[in-house]
């Protein structure tokens, strides 16, 4: 029954129990005339003003503290729910705020969650004085949430607001809901998979540190360089990179440190300046220039004929080539038709011919071959290039003229040297055997000599 039906039902007995009241004194009293005259009986008389007055009698009270049919007896409390002026201030029923035994529904906090959730609303009921009661008998408030799978909070959401919880360290790190179902969630790490770090930047062995021992991740990368300070980019020098394995970093690939200055337009030792470096070419004096070597000039006996830089000065002109006993020319007739004092027709060409650009040394042996009463002869001829300076030795036996010959002729001079013996008409054989030497002196040539052997003098 709601509130509005109770308190009409309650108004309506007690309208009927005083009017009951009523009609009972009505009908073992006296008389309730208005006017002048008084009556007495034993339950009471009529006042002069037509109302019951107190003497003689007490009239019965019905439903309050009130005579019928006379003026109610004034009390201090008004009491609520008998529409009767219980304190006679002329208001019925005043300052009451409900009929007593009344209840209503109630809800002392947020009407907005009422109903949502956990939260239900109470009731209060009406006491004897028609005040509410203060206390809201059954209400559910609003109240912290817990994992109970109720809305504890009464925001239209169940066991919210835990989130996540995490347990555990490295790989072996768990991160599981806090709340699930209802109930809390145990969490419960991994174990490590791996007790041994691998430097890849994870904690394998879940002790709350990562790559321990560990210099590097494996497969990172970084410049590398060591050679001195500040010659990084200088010249040819250039840093490397180094790859980590396993957590350590391997070697510098690829880096150029310092090293010595060579001749060719290049800083080796990466200070800044190029075509520092000295040249050491063999048999030769050399400068560095130009980003490379040059021959300046060539150490005596020597000649640079190739074009070759590196090799240096690469012809020798002297040696140990022009010791004895030397190239053997060979055995030839040098009297009769080929010597002096014999007919002849002419002169003939050379019957050897060497060439070379270094001393040497030859042997030849002229023959009497002839019954002509002759010398036994032979002519060197030595065909020298211009400037270098070749001399020509001729040694023999005891039969020629003069067993020791050399021209000494200057540079780029040719040299004859003509030897001969004596012949003896028959007597027995008067051929020599000659050594032939071609001596460098001096000078500088590309070109080669000629050494010619003549068998007449012409």
């Amino acid at each position: 029954m709601n509130s509005s039906r109770l308190r009409f039902s309650l108004r309506r007995t007690a309208s009927l129990t005083f009017g009951l009241a009523l009609l009972g004194a009505c009908a073992d009293g006296g008389d309730l005339t208005g006017g002048g005259g008084s009556s007495s009986s034993s339950e009471g008389g009529r006042g002069e003003d037509g109302t019951r007055d107190g003497g003689g009698g007490s009239a019965s009270n019905f439903g309050g503290n009130s005579n019928l049919g006379g003026q109610a007896e004034c009390g201090d409390t008004e009491l609520c729910g008998d529409n009767v002026d219980n304190n006679c201030d002329g208001a019925t029923d005043e300052d009451c705020e409900c009929d007593p035994g009344e209840l209503r529904e109630c809800y002392t906090g947020d009407m907005a969650v009422a109903g949502i959730g956990a939260c239900v609303r109470g009731s209060q009921d009406c006491d004897e004085f028609g005040k509410w009661s203060a206390i809201c008998q059954g209400e559910v408030l609003p109240s912290d949430e817990t994992c109970d799978g109720e809305d504890n909070d009464c925001d239209g959401a169940v066991d919210d607001g835990f989130g996540d919880i995490s347990c555990g360290q490295g790989l072996c790190m768990v991160t599981v809901p806090a709340c699930e179902n209802g109930a809390p969630v145990e969490c419960v790490p991994l174990d490590p998979e791996d007790p041994v770090e691998d430097c890849e930047g994870e904690d394998d062995d879940c002790d709350g540190t990562a790559d321990e021992g560990c210099l590097c991740e494996t497969g990172e990368t970084q410049p590398c360089y060591s050679g001195p300070a500040g010659t990084t980019g200088v010249g040819i020098c250039a840093a490397g990179t180094q790859t980590c394995t396993n957590g350590q970093w391997g070697n510098c690939v690829g880096e150029v440190t310092p090293g010595t200055e060579s001749c060719d337009a290049l800083d080796q030792d990466c200070d800044g300046n190029a075509n520092e470096g000295s040249c050491s070419l063999p048999n030769a004096t050399s400068t560095c220039s130009g980003g490379g070597c040059n021959i300046s000039s060539c150490n005596t006996g020597w000649d640079h004929c190739d074009n070759s830089i590196p090799n240096g000065c690469e012809l020798q002109h002297s040696g140990a080539s022009n010791s004895a006993p030397g190239q053997n020319l060979g055995d030839f007739a040098a009297d009769a038709a080929y010597g002096f004092g014999c007919a002849s027709d002419g002169c003939e060409g050379p019957i050897v011919t060497q060439t070379g650009t270094r001393g040497k040394f030859f042997n030849i042996s002229a023959l009497e071959d002839s019954s002509c009463c002759a010398y036994v002869s032979l002519r060197f001829e030595l065909v020298v290039p211009p400037g270098v300076d070749y001399d020509l030795h001729v040694t023999g036996n005891a039969c020629m003229a003069d067993p020791g010959f050399q021209s000494l002729n200057g540079a780029g001079l040719n040299e004859v040297i003509t030897v001969w013996c004596e012949d003896d008409c028959g007597g027995g054989d008067t051929g020599f055997d000659a050594g032939i030497e071609v001596r460098y002196y001096g000078g500088h040539s590309c070109d080669p000599w000629t050494l010619n052997v003549y068998r007449r003098e012409c």
